[in-house]
């Protein structure tokens, strides 16, 4: 008997389609491409039932699986699309993130935290031709620019299964498009939380939404049930006439974050949010110098306001 080629765990590729209908195969392409690193991908995840039957004897009698879906998650650099006005290629991921794709030609495009309709996308998922699908695909993402480091978004997906098949080779997936980044450093990135022009080693956002398979009779979906966005930053210490961070802490006092990552149009990525309480300040050093990390809470308003993220 002969034995096929063996396959390789390193070789992957991510299609990424917004679905029309949710749930129904929206067919992605090669052009759909979405790449990842630092990838973790589990096929099928499910329920395992066990039946539990009285019988005069011991042993194990087998379970059954049910509430089955698959996951994935990775990260994606954030760079822009090299055009001021035009969705970066990783805007897919974000928008079944529960987030609203808002595009001005020719200037930014902004995705702000969206409610009714959420979108979902279908995912072609190849491991060495092997393809499995996933269909109403939602879930929740951290972003984090530290310095010296490439910016990154962490992506972690569930979808409904779909098929598994074998492929006669793998998808040619082309890196056009996706744009190299650059480096988080004073060159490139700005940032002020509370008025203070930051001198900062970190500044992340989790979005924090709660994904939730749900297996009904009658339906069966992947839903976000909610989502509460938190963060973290690691600031360097400065005086009280500077910055009184705890003070801020104890009032519970909310400020505004403008931050900014790249200089050229078309490979700019920006984070602004409006209503940002800092936690306790818990000291630490790097390199000797005294900071300061701190917990942020990104605050709603009016619904929908705590934070922006604009390509530009």
């Amino acid at each position: 008997m002969s034995l096929s080629a063996p396959r390789y765990f390193d070789k992957l590729a991510c299609l990424t389609k917004i679905e029309t209908t949710y749930g129904l195969d929206a067919g992605p392409v090669e052009a759909d491409r979405i790449i990842m690193s630092n990838v973790t991908f589990r096929p099928l995840v499910a329920q395992r039932l066990s039946r539990e039957l009285m019988l005069p004897f011991h042993g194990n009698q087998g379970v059954m699986l049910t509430d089955m879906y698959a996951t994935i998650e990775g990260d994606t650099e954030l760079a822009g699309s090299g055009a001021a006005g035009t969705p970066p290629l990783w805007g897919s991921m974000a928008r079944i993130c529960a987030m609203r794709e808002l595009v001005t030609a020719t200037k930014d495009v902004r995705y702000k935290r969206a409610d009714n309709p959420l979108e979902s996308a279908t995912i072609y998922f190849i491991m060495d031709r092997v393809r499995h699908v996933l269909i109403g695909a939602r879930g929740t993402f951290t972003l984090t620019w530290s310095s010296s480091a490439i910016p990154r978004g962490r992506f972690s997906i569930s979808g409904l299964l779909g098929t598994i098949t074998d492929l006669a080779s793998n998808p040619v997936v082309s890196r056009a498009g996706w744009i190299t980044p650059v480096p988080v450093s004073k060159a490139n990135t700005t940032m002020k939380l509370h008025g203070w022009g930051a001198v900062a080693q970190t500044l992340s956002l989790n979005i924090g939404n709660t994904v939730t398979p749900q297996f009904l009779i009658g339906d069966e979906a992947i839903l976000i049930s909610g989502g509460s966005a938190t963060g973290n930053t690691v600031v360097q210490g400065k005086k009280l006439s500077d910055i009184d961070w705890f003070s801020i802490a104890k009032a519970r006092t909310r400020g505004a974050l403008e931050f900014q990552h790249g200089t050229q149009a078309g490979n700019i990525v920006g984070l602004a949010a409006s209503g940002i309480e800092v936690g306790e300040p818990e000291p630490g050093s790097w390199n000797g110098i005294l900071n300061y990390s701190m917990a942020l809470d990104y605050c709603v308003t009016n619904g929908f306001d705590d934070f922006e993220l604009i390509c530009r």
